[in-house]
C-alpha cells in the first residue's frame, strides 16, 4: 500500500490564491462560487489524511486526538481568514463598482448637458439663419419689383421717345429738336 503524503497548508494557501489575482476582473457572483469550491477544497486537505498500518502502533489513541484537535483548529482559522478575506474583497468590489458608476452618471451627465447646450446653439443658429433667409427673400421681391417698375419706366421712356419723334415733323422749326442721345441718356 502506498503512503498518502499530507499536503501543507502552505501549499494550499499558494494552490488557493494563484487563482486569486484573477479574481479581481470577474463578477462577484463567480468569486464567491470560486471562493467556496476553495475554501471546501482546503477544508477537504486539512482533513486528516490515511496512514501506514504501521503509524498506527507507534502513536498512542491521544496524540491523533490531539492532531485531530490541531488540524480542526488550523481548519477553523483558515475558514475565518478566508471569510475575513472574502468579505474584503467583497466590500473592494462594492466600492470599485460605486466608483464606476458615478465616474458613468458624471460622464452621462456631463454628455447630456453638452446635448442640451448644442441643440440650444443649433436652434439659435436655425433662428438665424431662418431671419436671414427672411430678409433675402424680401430683398429678392423688393429687387424684383424695382426690375419691373425700371421695365415700367423704360418701356414708358421708349413709347415718349417714339411719340416724340413722331411729333417731330409736325412741329414748328422755331422748336429745338431732340437728339436721340439725350433721350438714351435719361
Amino acid at each position: 500500500m502506498r503512503p498518502t503524503v499530507m499536503m501543507s497548508t502552505e501549499y494550499c494557501f499558494a494552490m488557493m490564491i494563484r487563482p486569486l489575482r484573477n479574481m479581481l476582473l470577474r463578477p462577484v457572483w463567480i468569486c464567491h462560487l470560486y471562493l467556496c469550491c476553495s475554501l471546501a477544497a482546503a477544508a477537504a486537505a486539512a482533513d486528516p489524511v490515511p496512514y501506514h498500518e504501521s503509524q498506527a502502533s507507534s502513536r498512542p489513541v491521544s496524540e491523533y486526538e490531539a492532531e485531530i484537535a490541531q488540524l480542526r483548529d488550523e481548519k477553523s482559522r483558515m475558514n475565518s481568514e478566508w471569510q475575513h478575506k472574502y468579505t474584503n474583497m467583497e466590500t473592494q468590489f462594492r466600492k470599485i463598482n460605486e466608483s464606476k458608476e458615478k465616474n458613468l452618471k458624471s460622464v452621462i451627465n456631463r454628455l447630456t448637458e453638452l446635448e442640451n447646450e448644442l441643440n440650444t446653439k443649433q436652434k439659435i443658429m436655425d433662428d438665424e439663419i431662418e431671419a436671414r433667409n427672411q430678409v433675402i427673400k424680401k430683398q429678392e421681391e423688393r429687387i424684383a419689383s424695382l426690375a419691373a417698375c425700371n421695365h415700367k419706366l423704360v418701356a414708358s421712356l421708349q413709347k415718349y421717345n417714339s411719340q416724340l419723334r413722331s411729333s417731330q415733323p409736325s412741329r414748328n422749326s422755331n422748336s429745338t429738336p431732340v437728339n436721340s442721345e439725350d433721350s438714351t441718356a435719361l
